[in-house]
C-alpha cells in the first residue's frame, strides 16, 4: 500500500505540473478573442474524452485471463496509449 500511495503522489505531481504548463501554453496560442471559445471547447474536450474512454477500455483489459484482474495488460495498454498520444502530435508543424 505505501508503494501505491507513493506512485499516486508522483503521478499527481506530474499531472499537476503538466496541466499547469499545458493550459498556460494553450491559452497563449488561442486565436483572437472572438474565436477563442471554439479553441477552449476543443481543449475541454481533450481533457474530458480520456476520462470517458478509460473505463470503457480498461474493463476488457483487466478481464484478460483467468487469474483475476490483469493489471499487466492494463499497464501495457496505458503505455500503448501514451505512445500513440505522443505520435499524434508529430504531424503538427507549427501553431500559426
Amino acid at each position: 500500500m505505501p508503494v501505491f500511495v507513493l506512485g499516486i503522489a508522483i503521478a499527481g505531481m506530474g499531472q499537476g505540473a503538466f496541466v499547469a504548463v499545458d493550459m498556460a501554453m494553450l491559452t497563449e496560442l488561442l486565436p483572437a478573442t472572438s474565436e477563442a471559445g471554439a479553441g477552449l471547447a476543443v481543449i475541454a474536450l481533450s481533457y474530458q474524452l480520456p476520462q470517458l474512454l478509460v473505463p470503457v477500455v480498461a474493463t476488457p483489459l483487466l478481464a484478460i485471463g483467468d487469474a483475476g484482474p490483469n493489471y499487466f495488460a492494463l499497464f501495457l495498454g496505458s503505455v500503448a496509449a501514451a505512445v500513440f498520444g505522443a505520435l499524434a502530435v508529430l504531424p503538427i508543424k507549427n501553431v500559426t
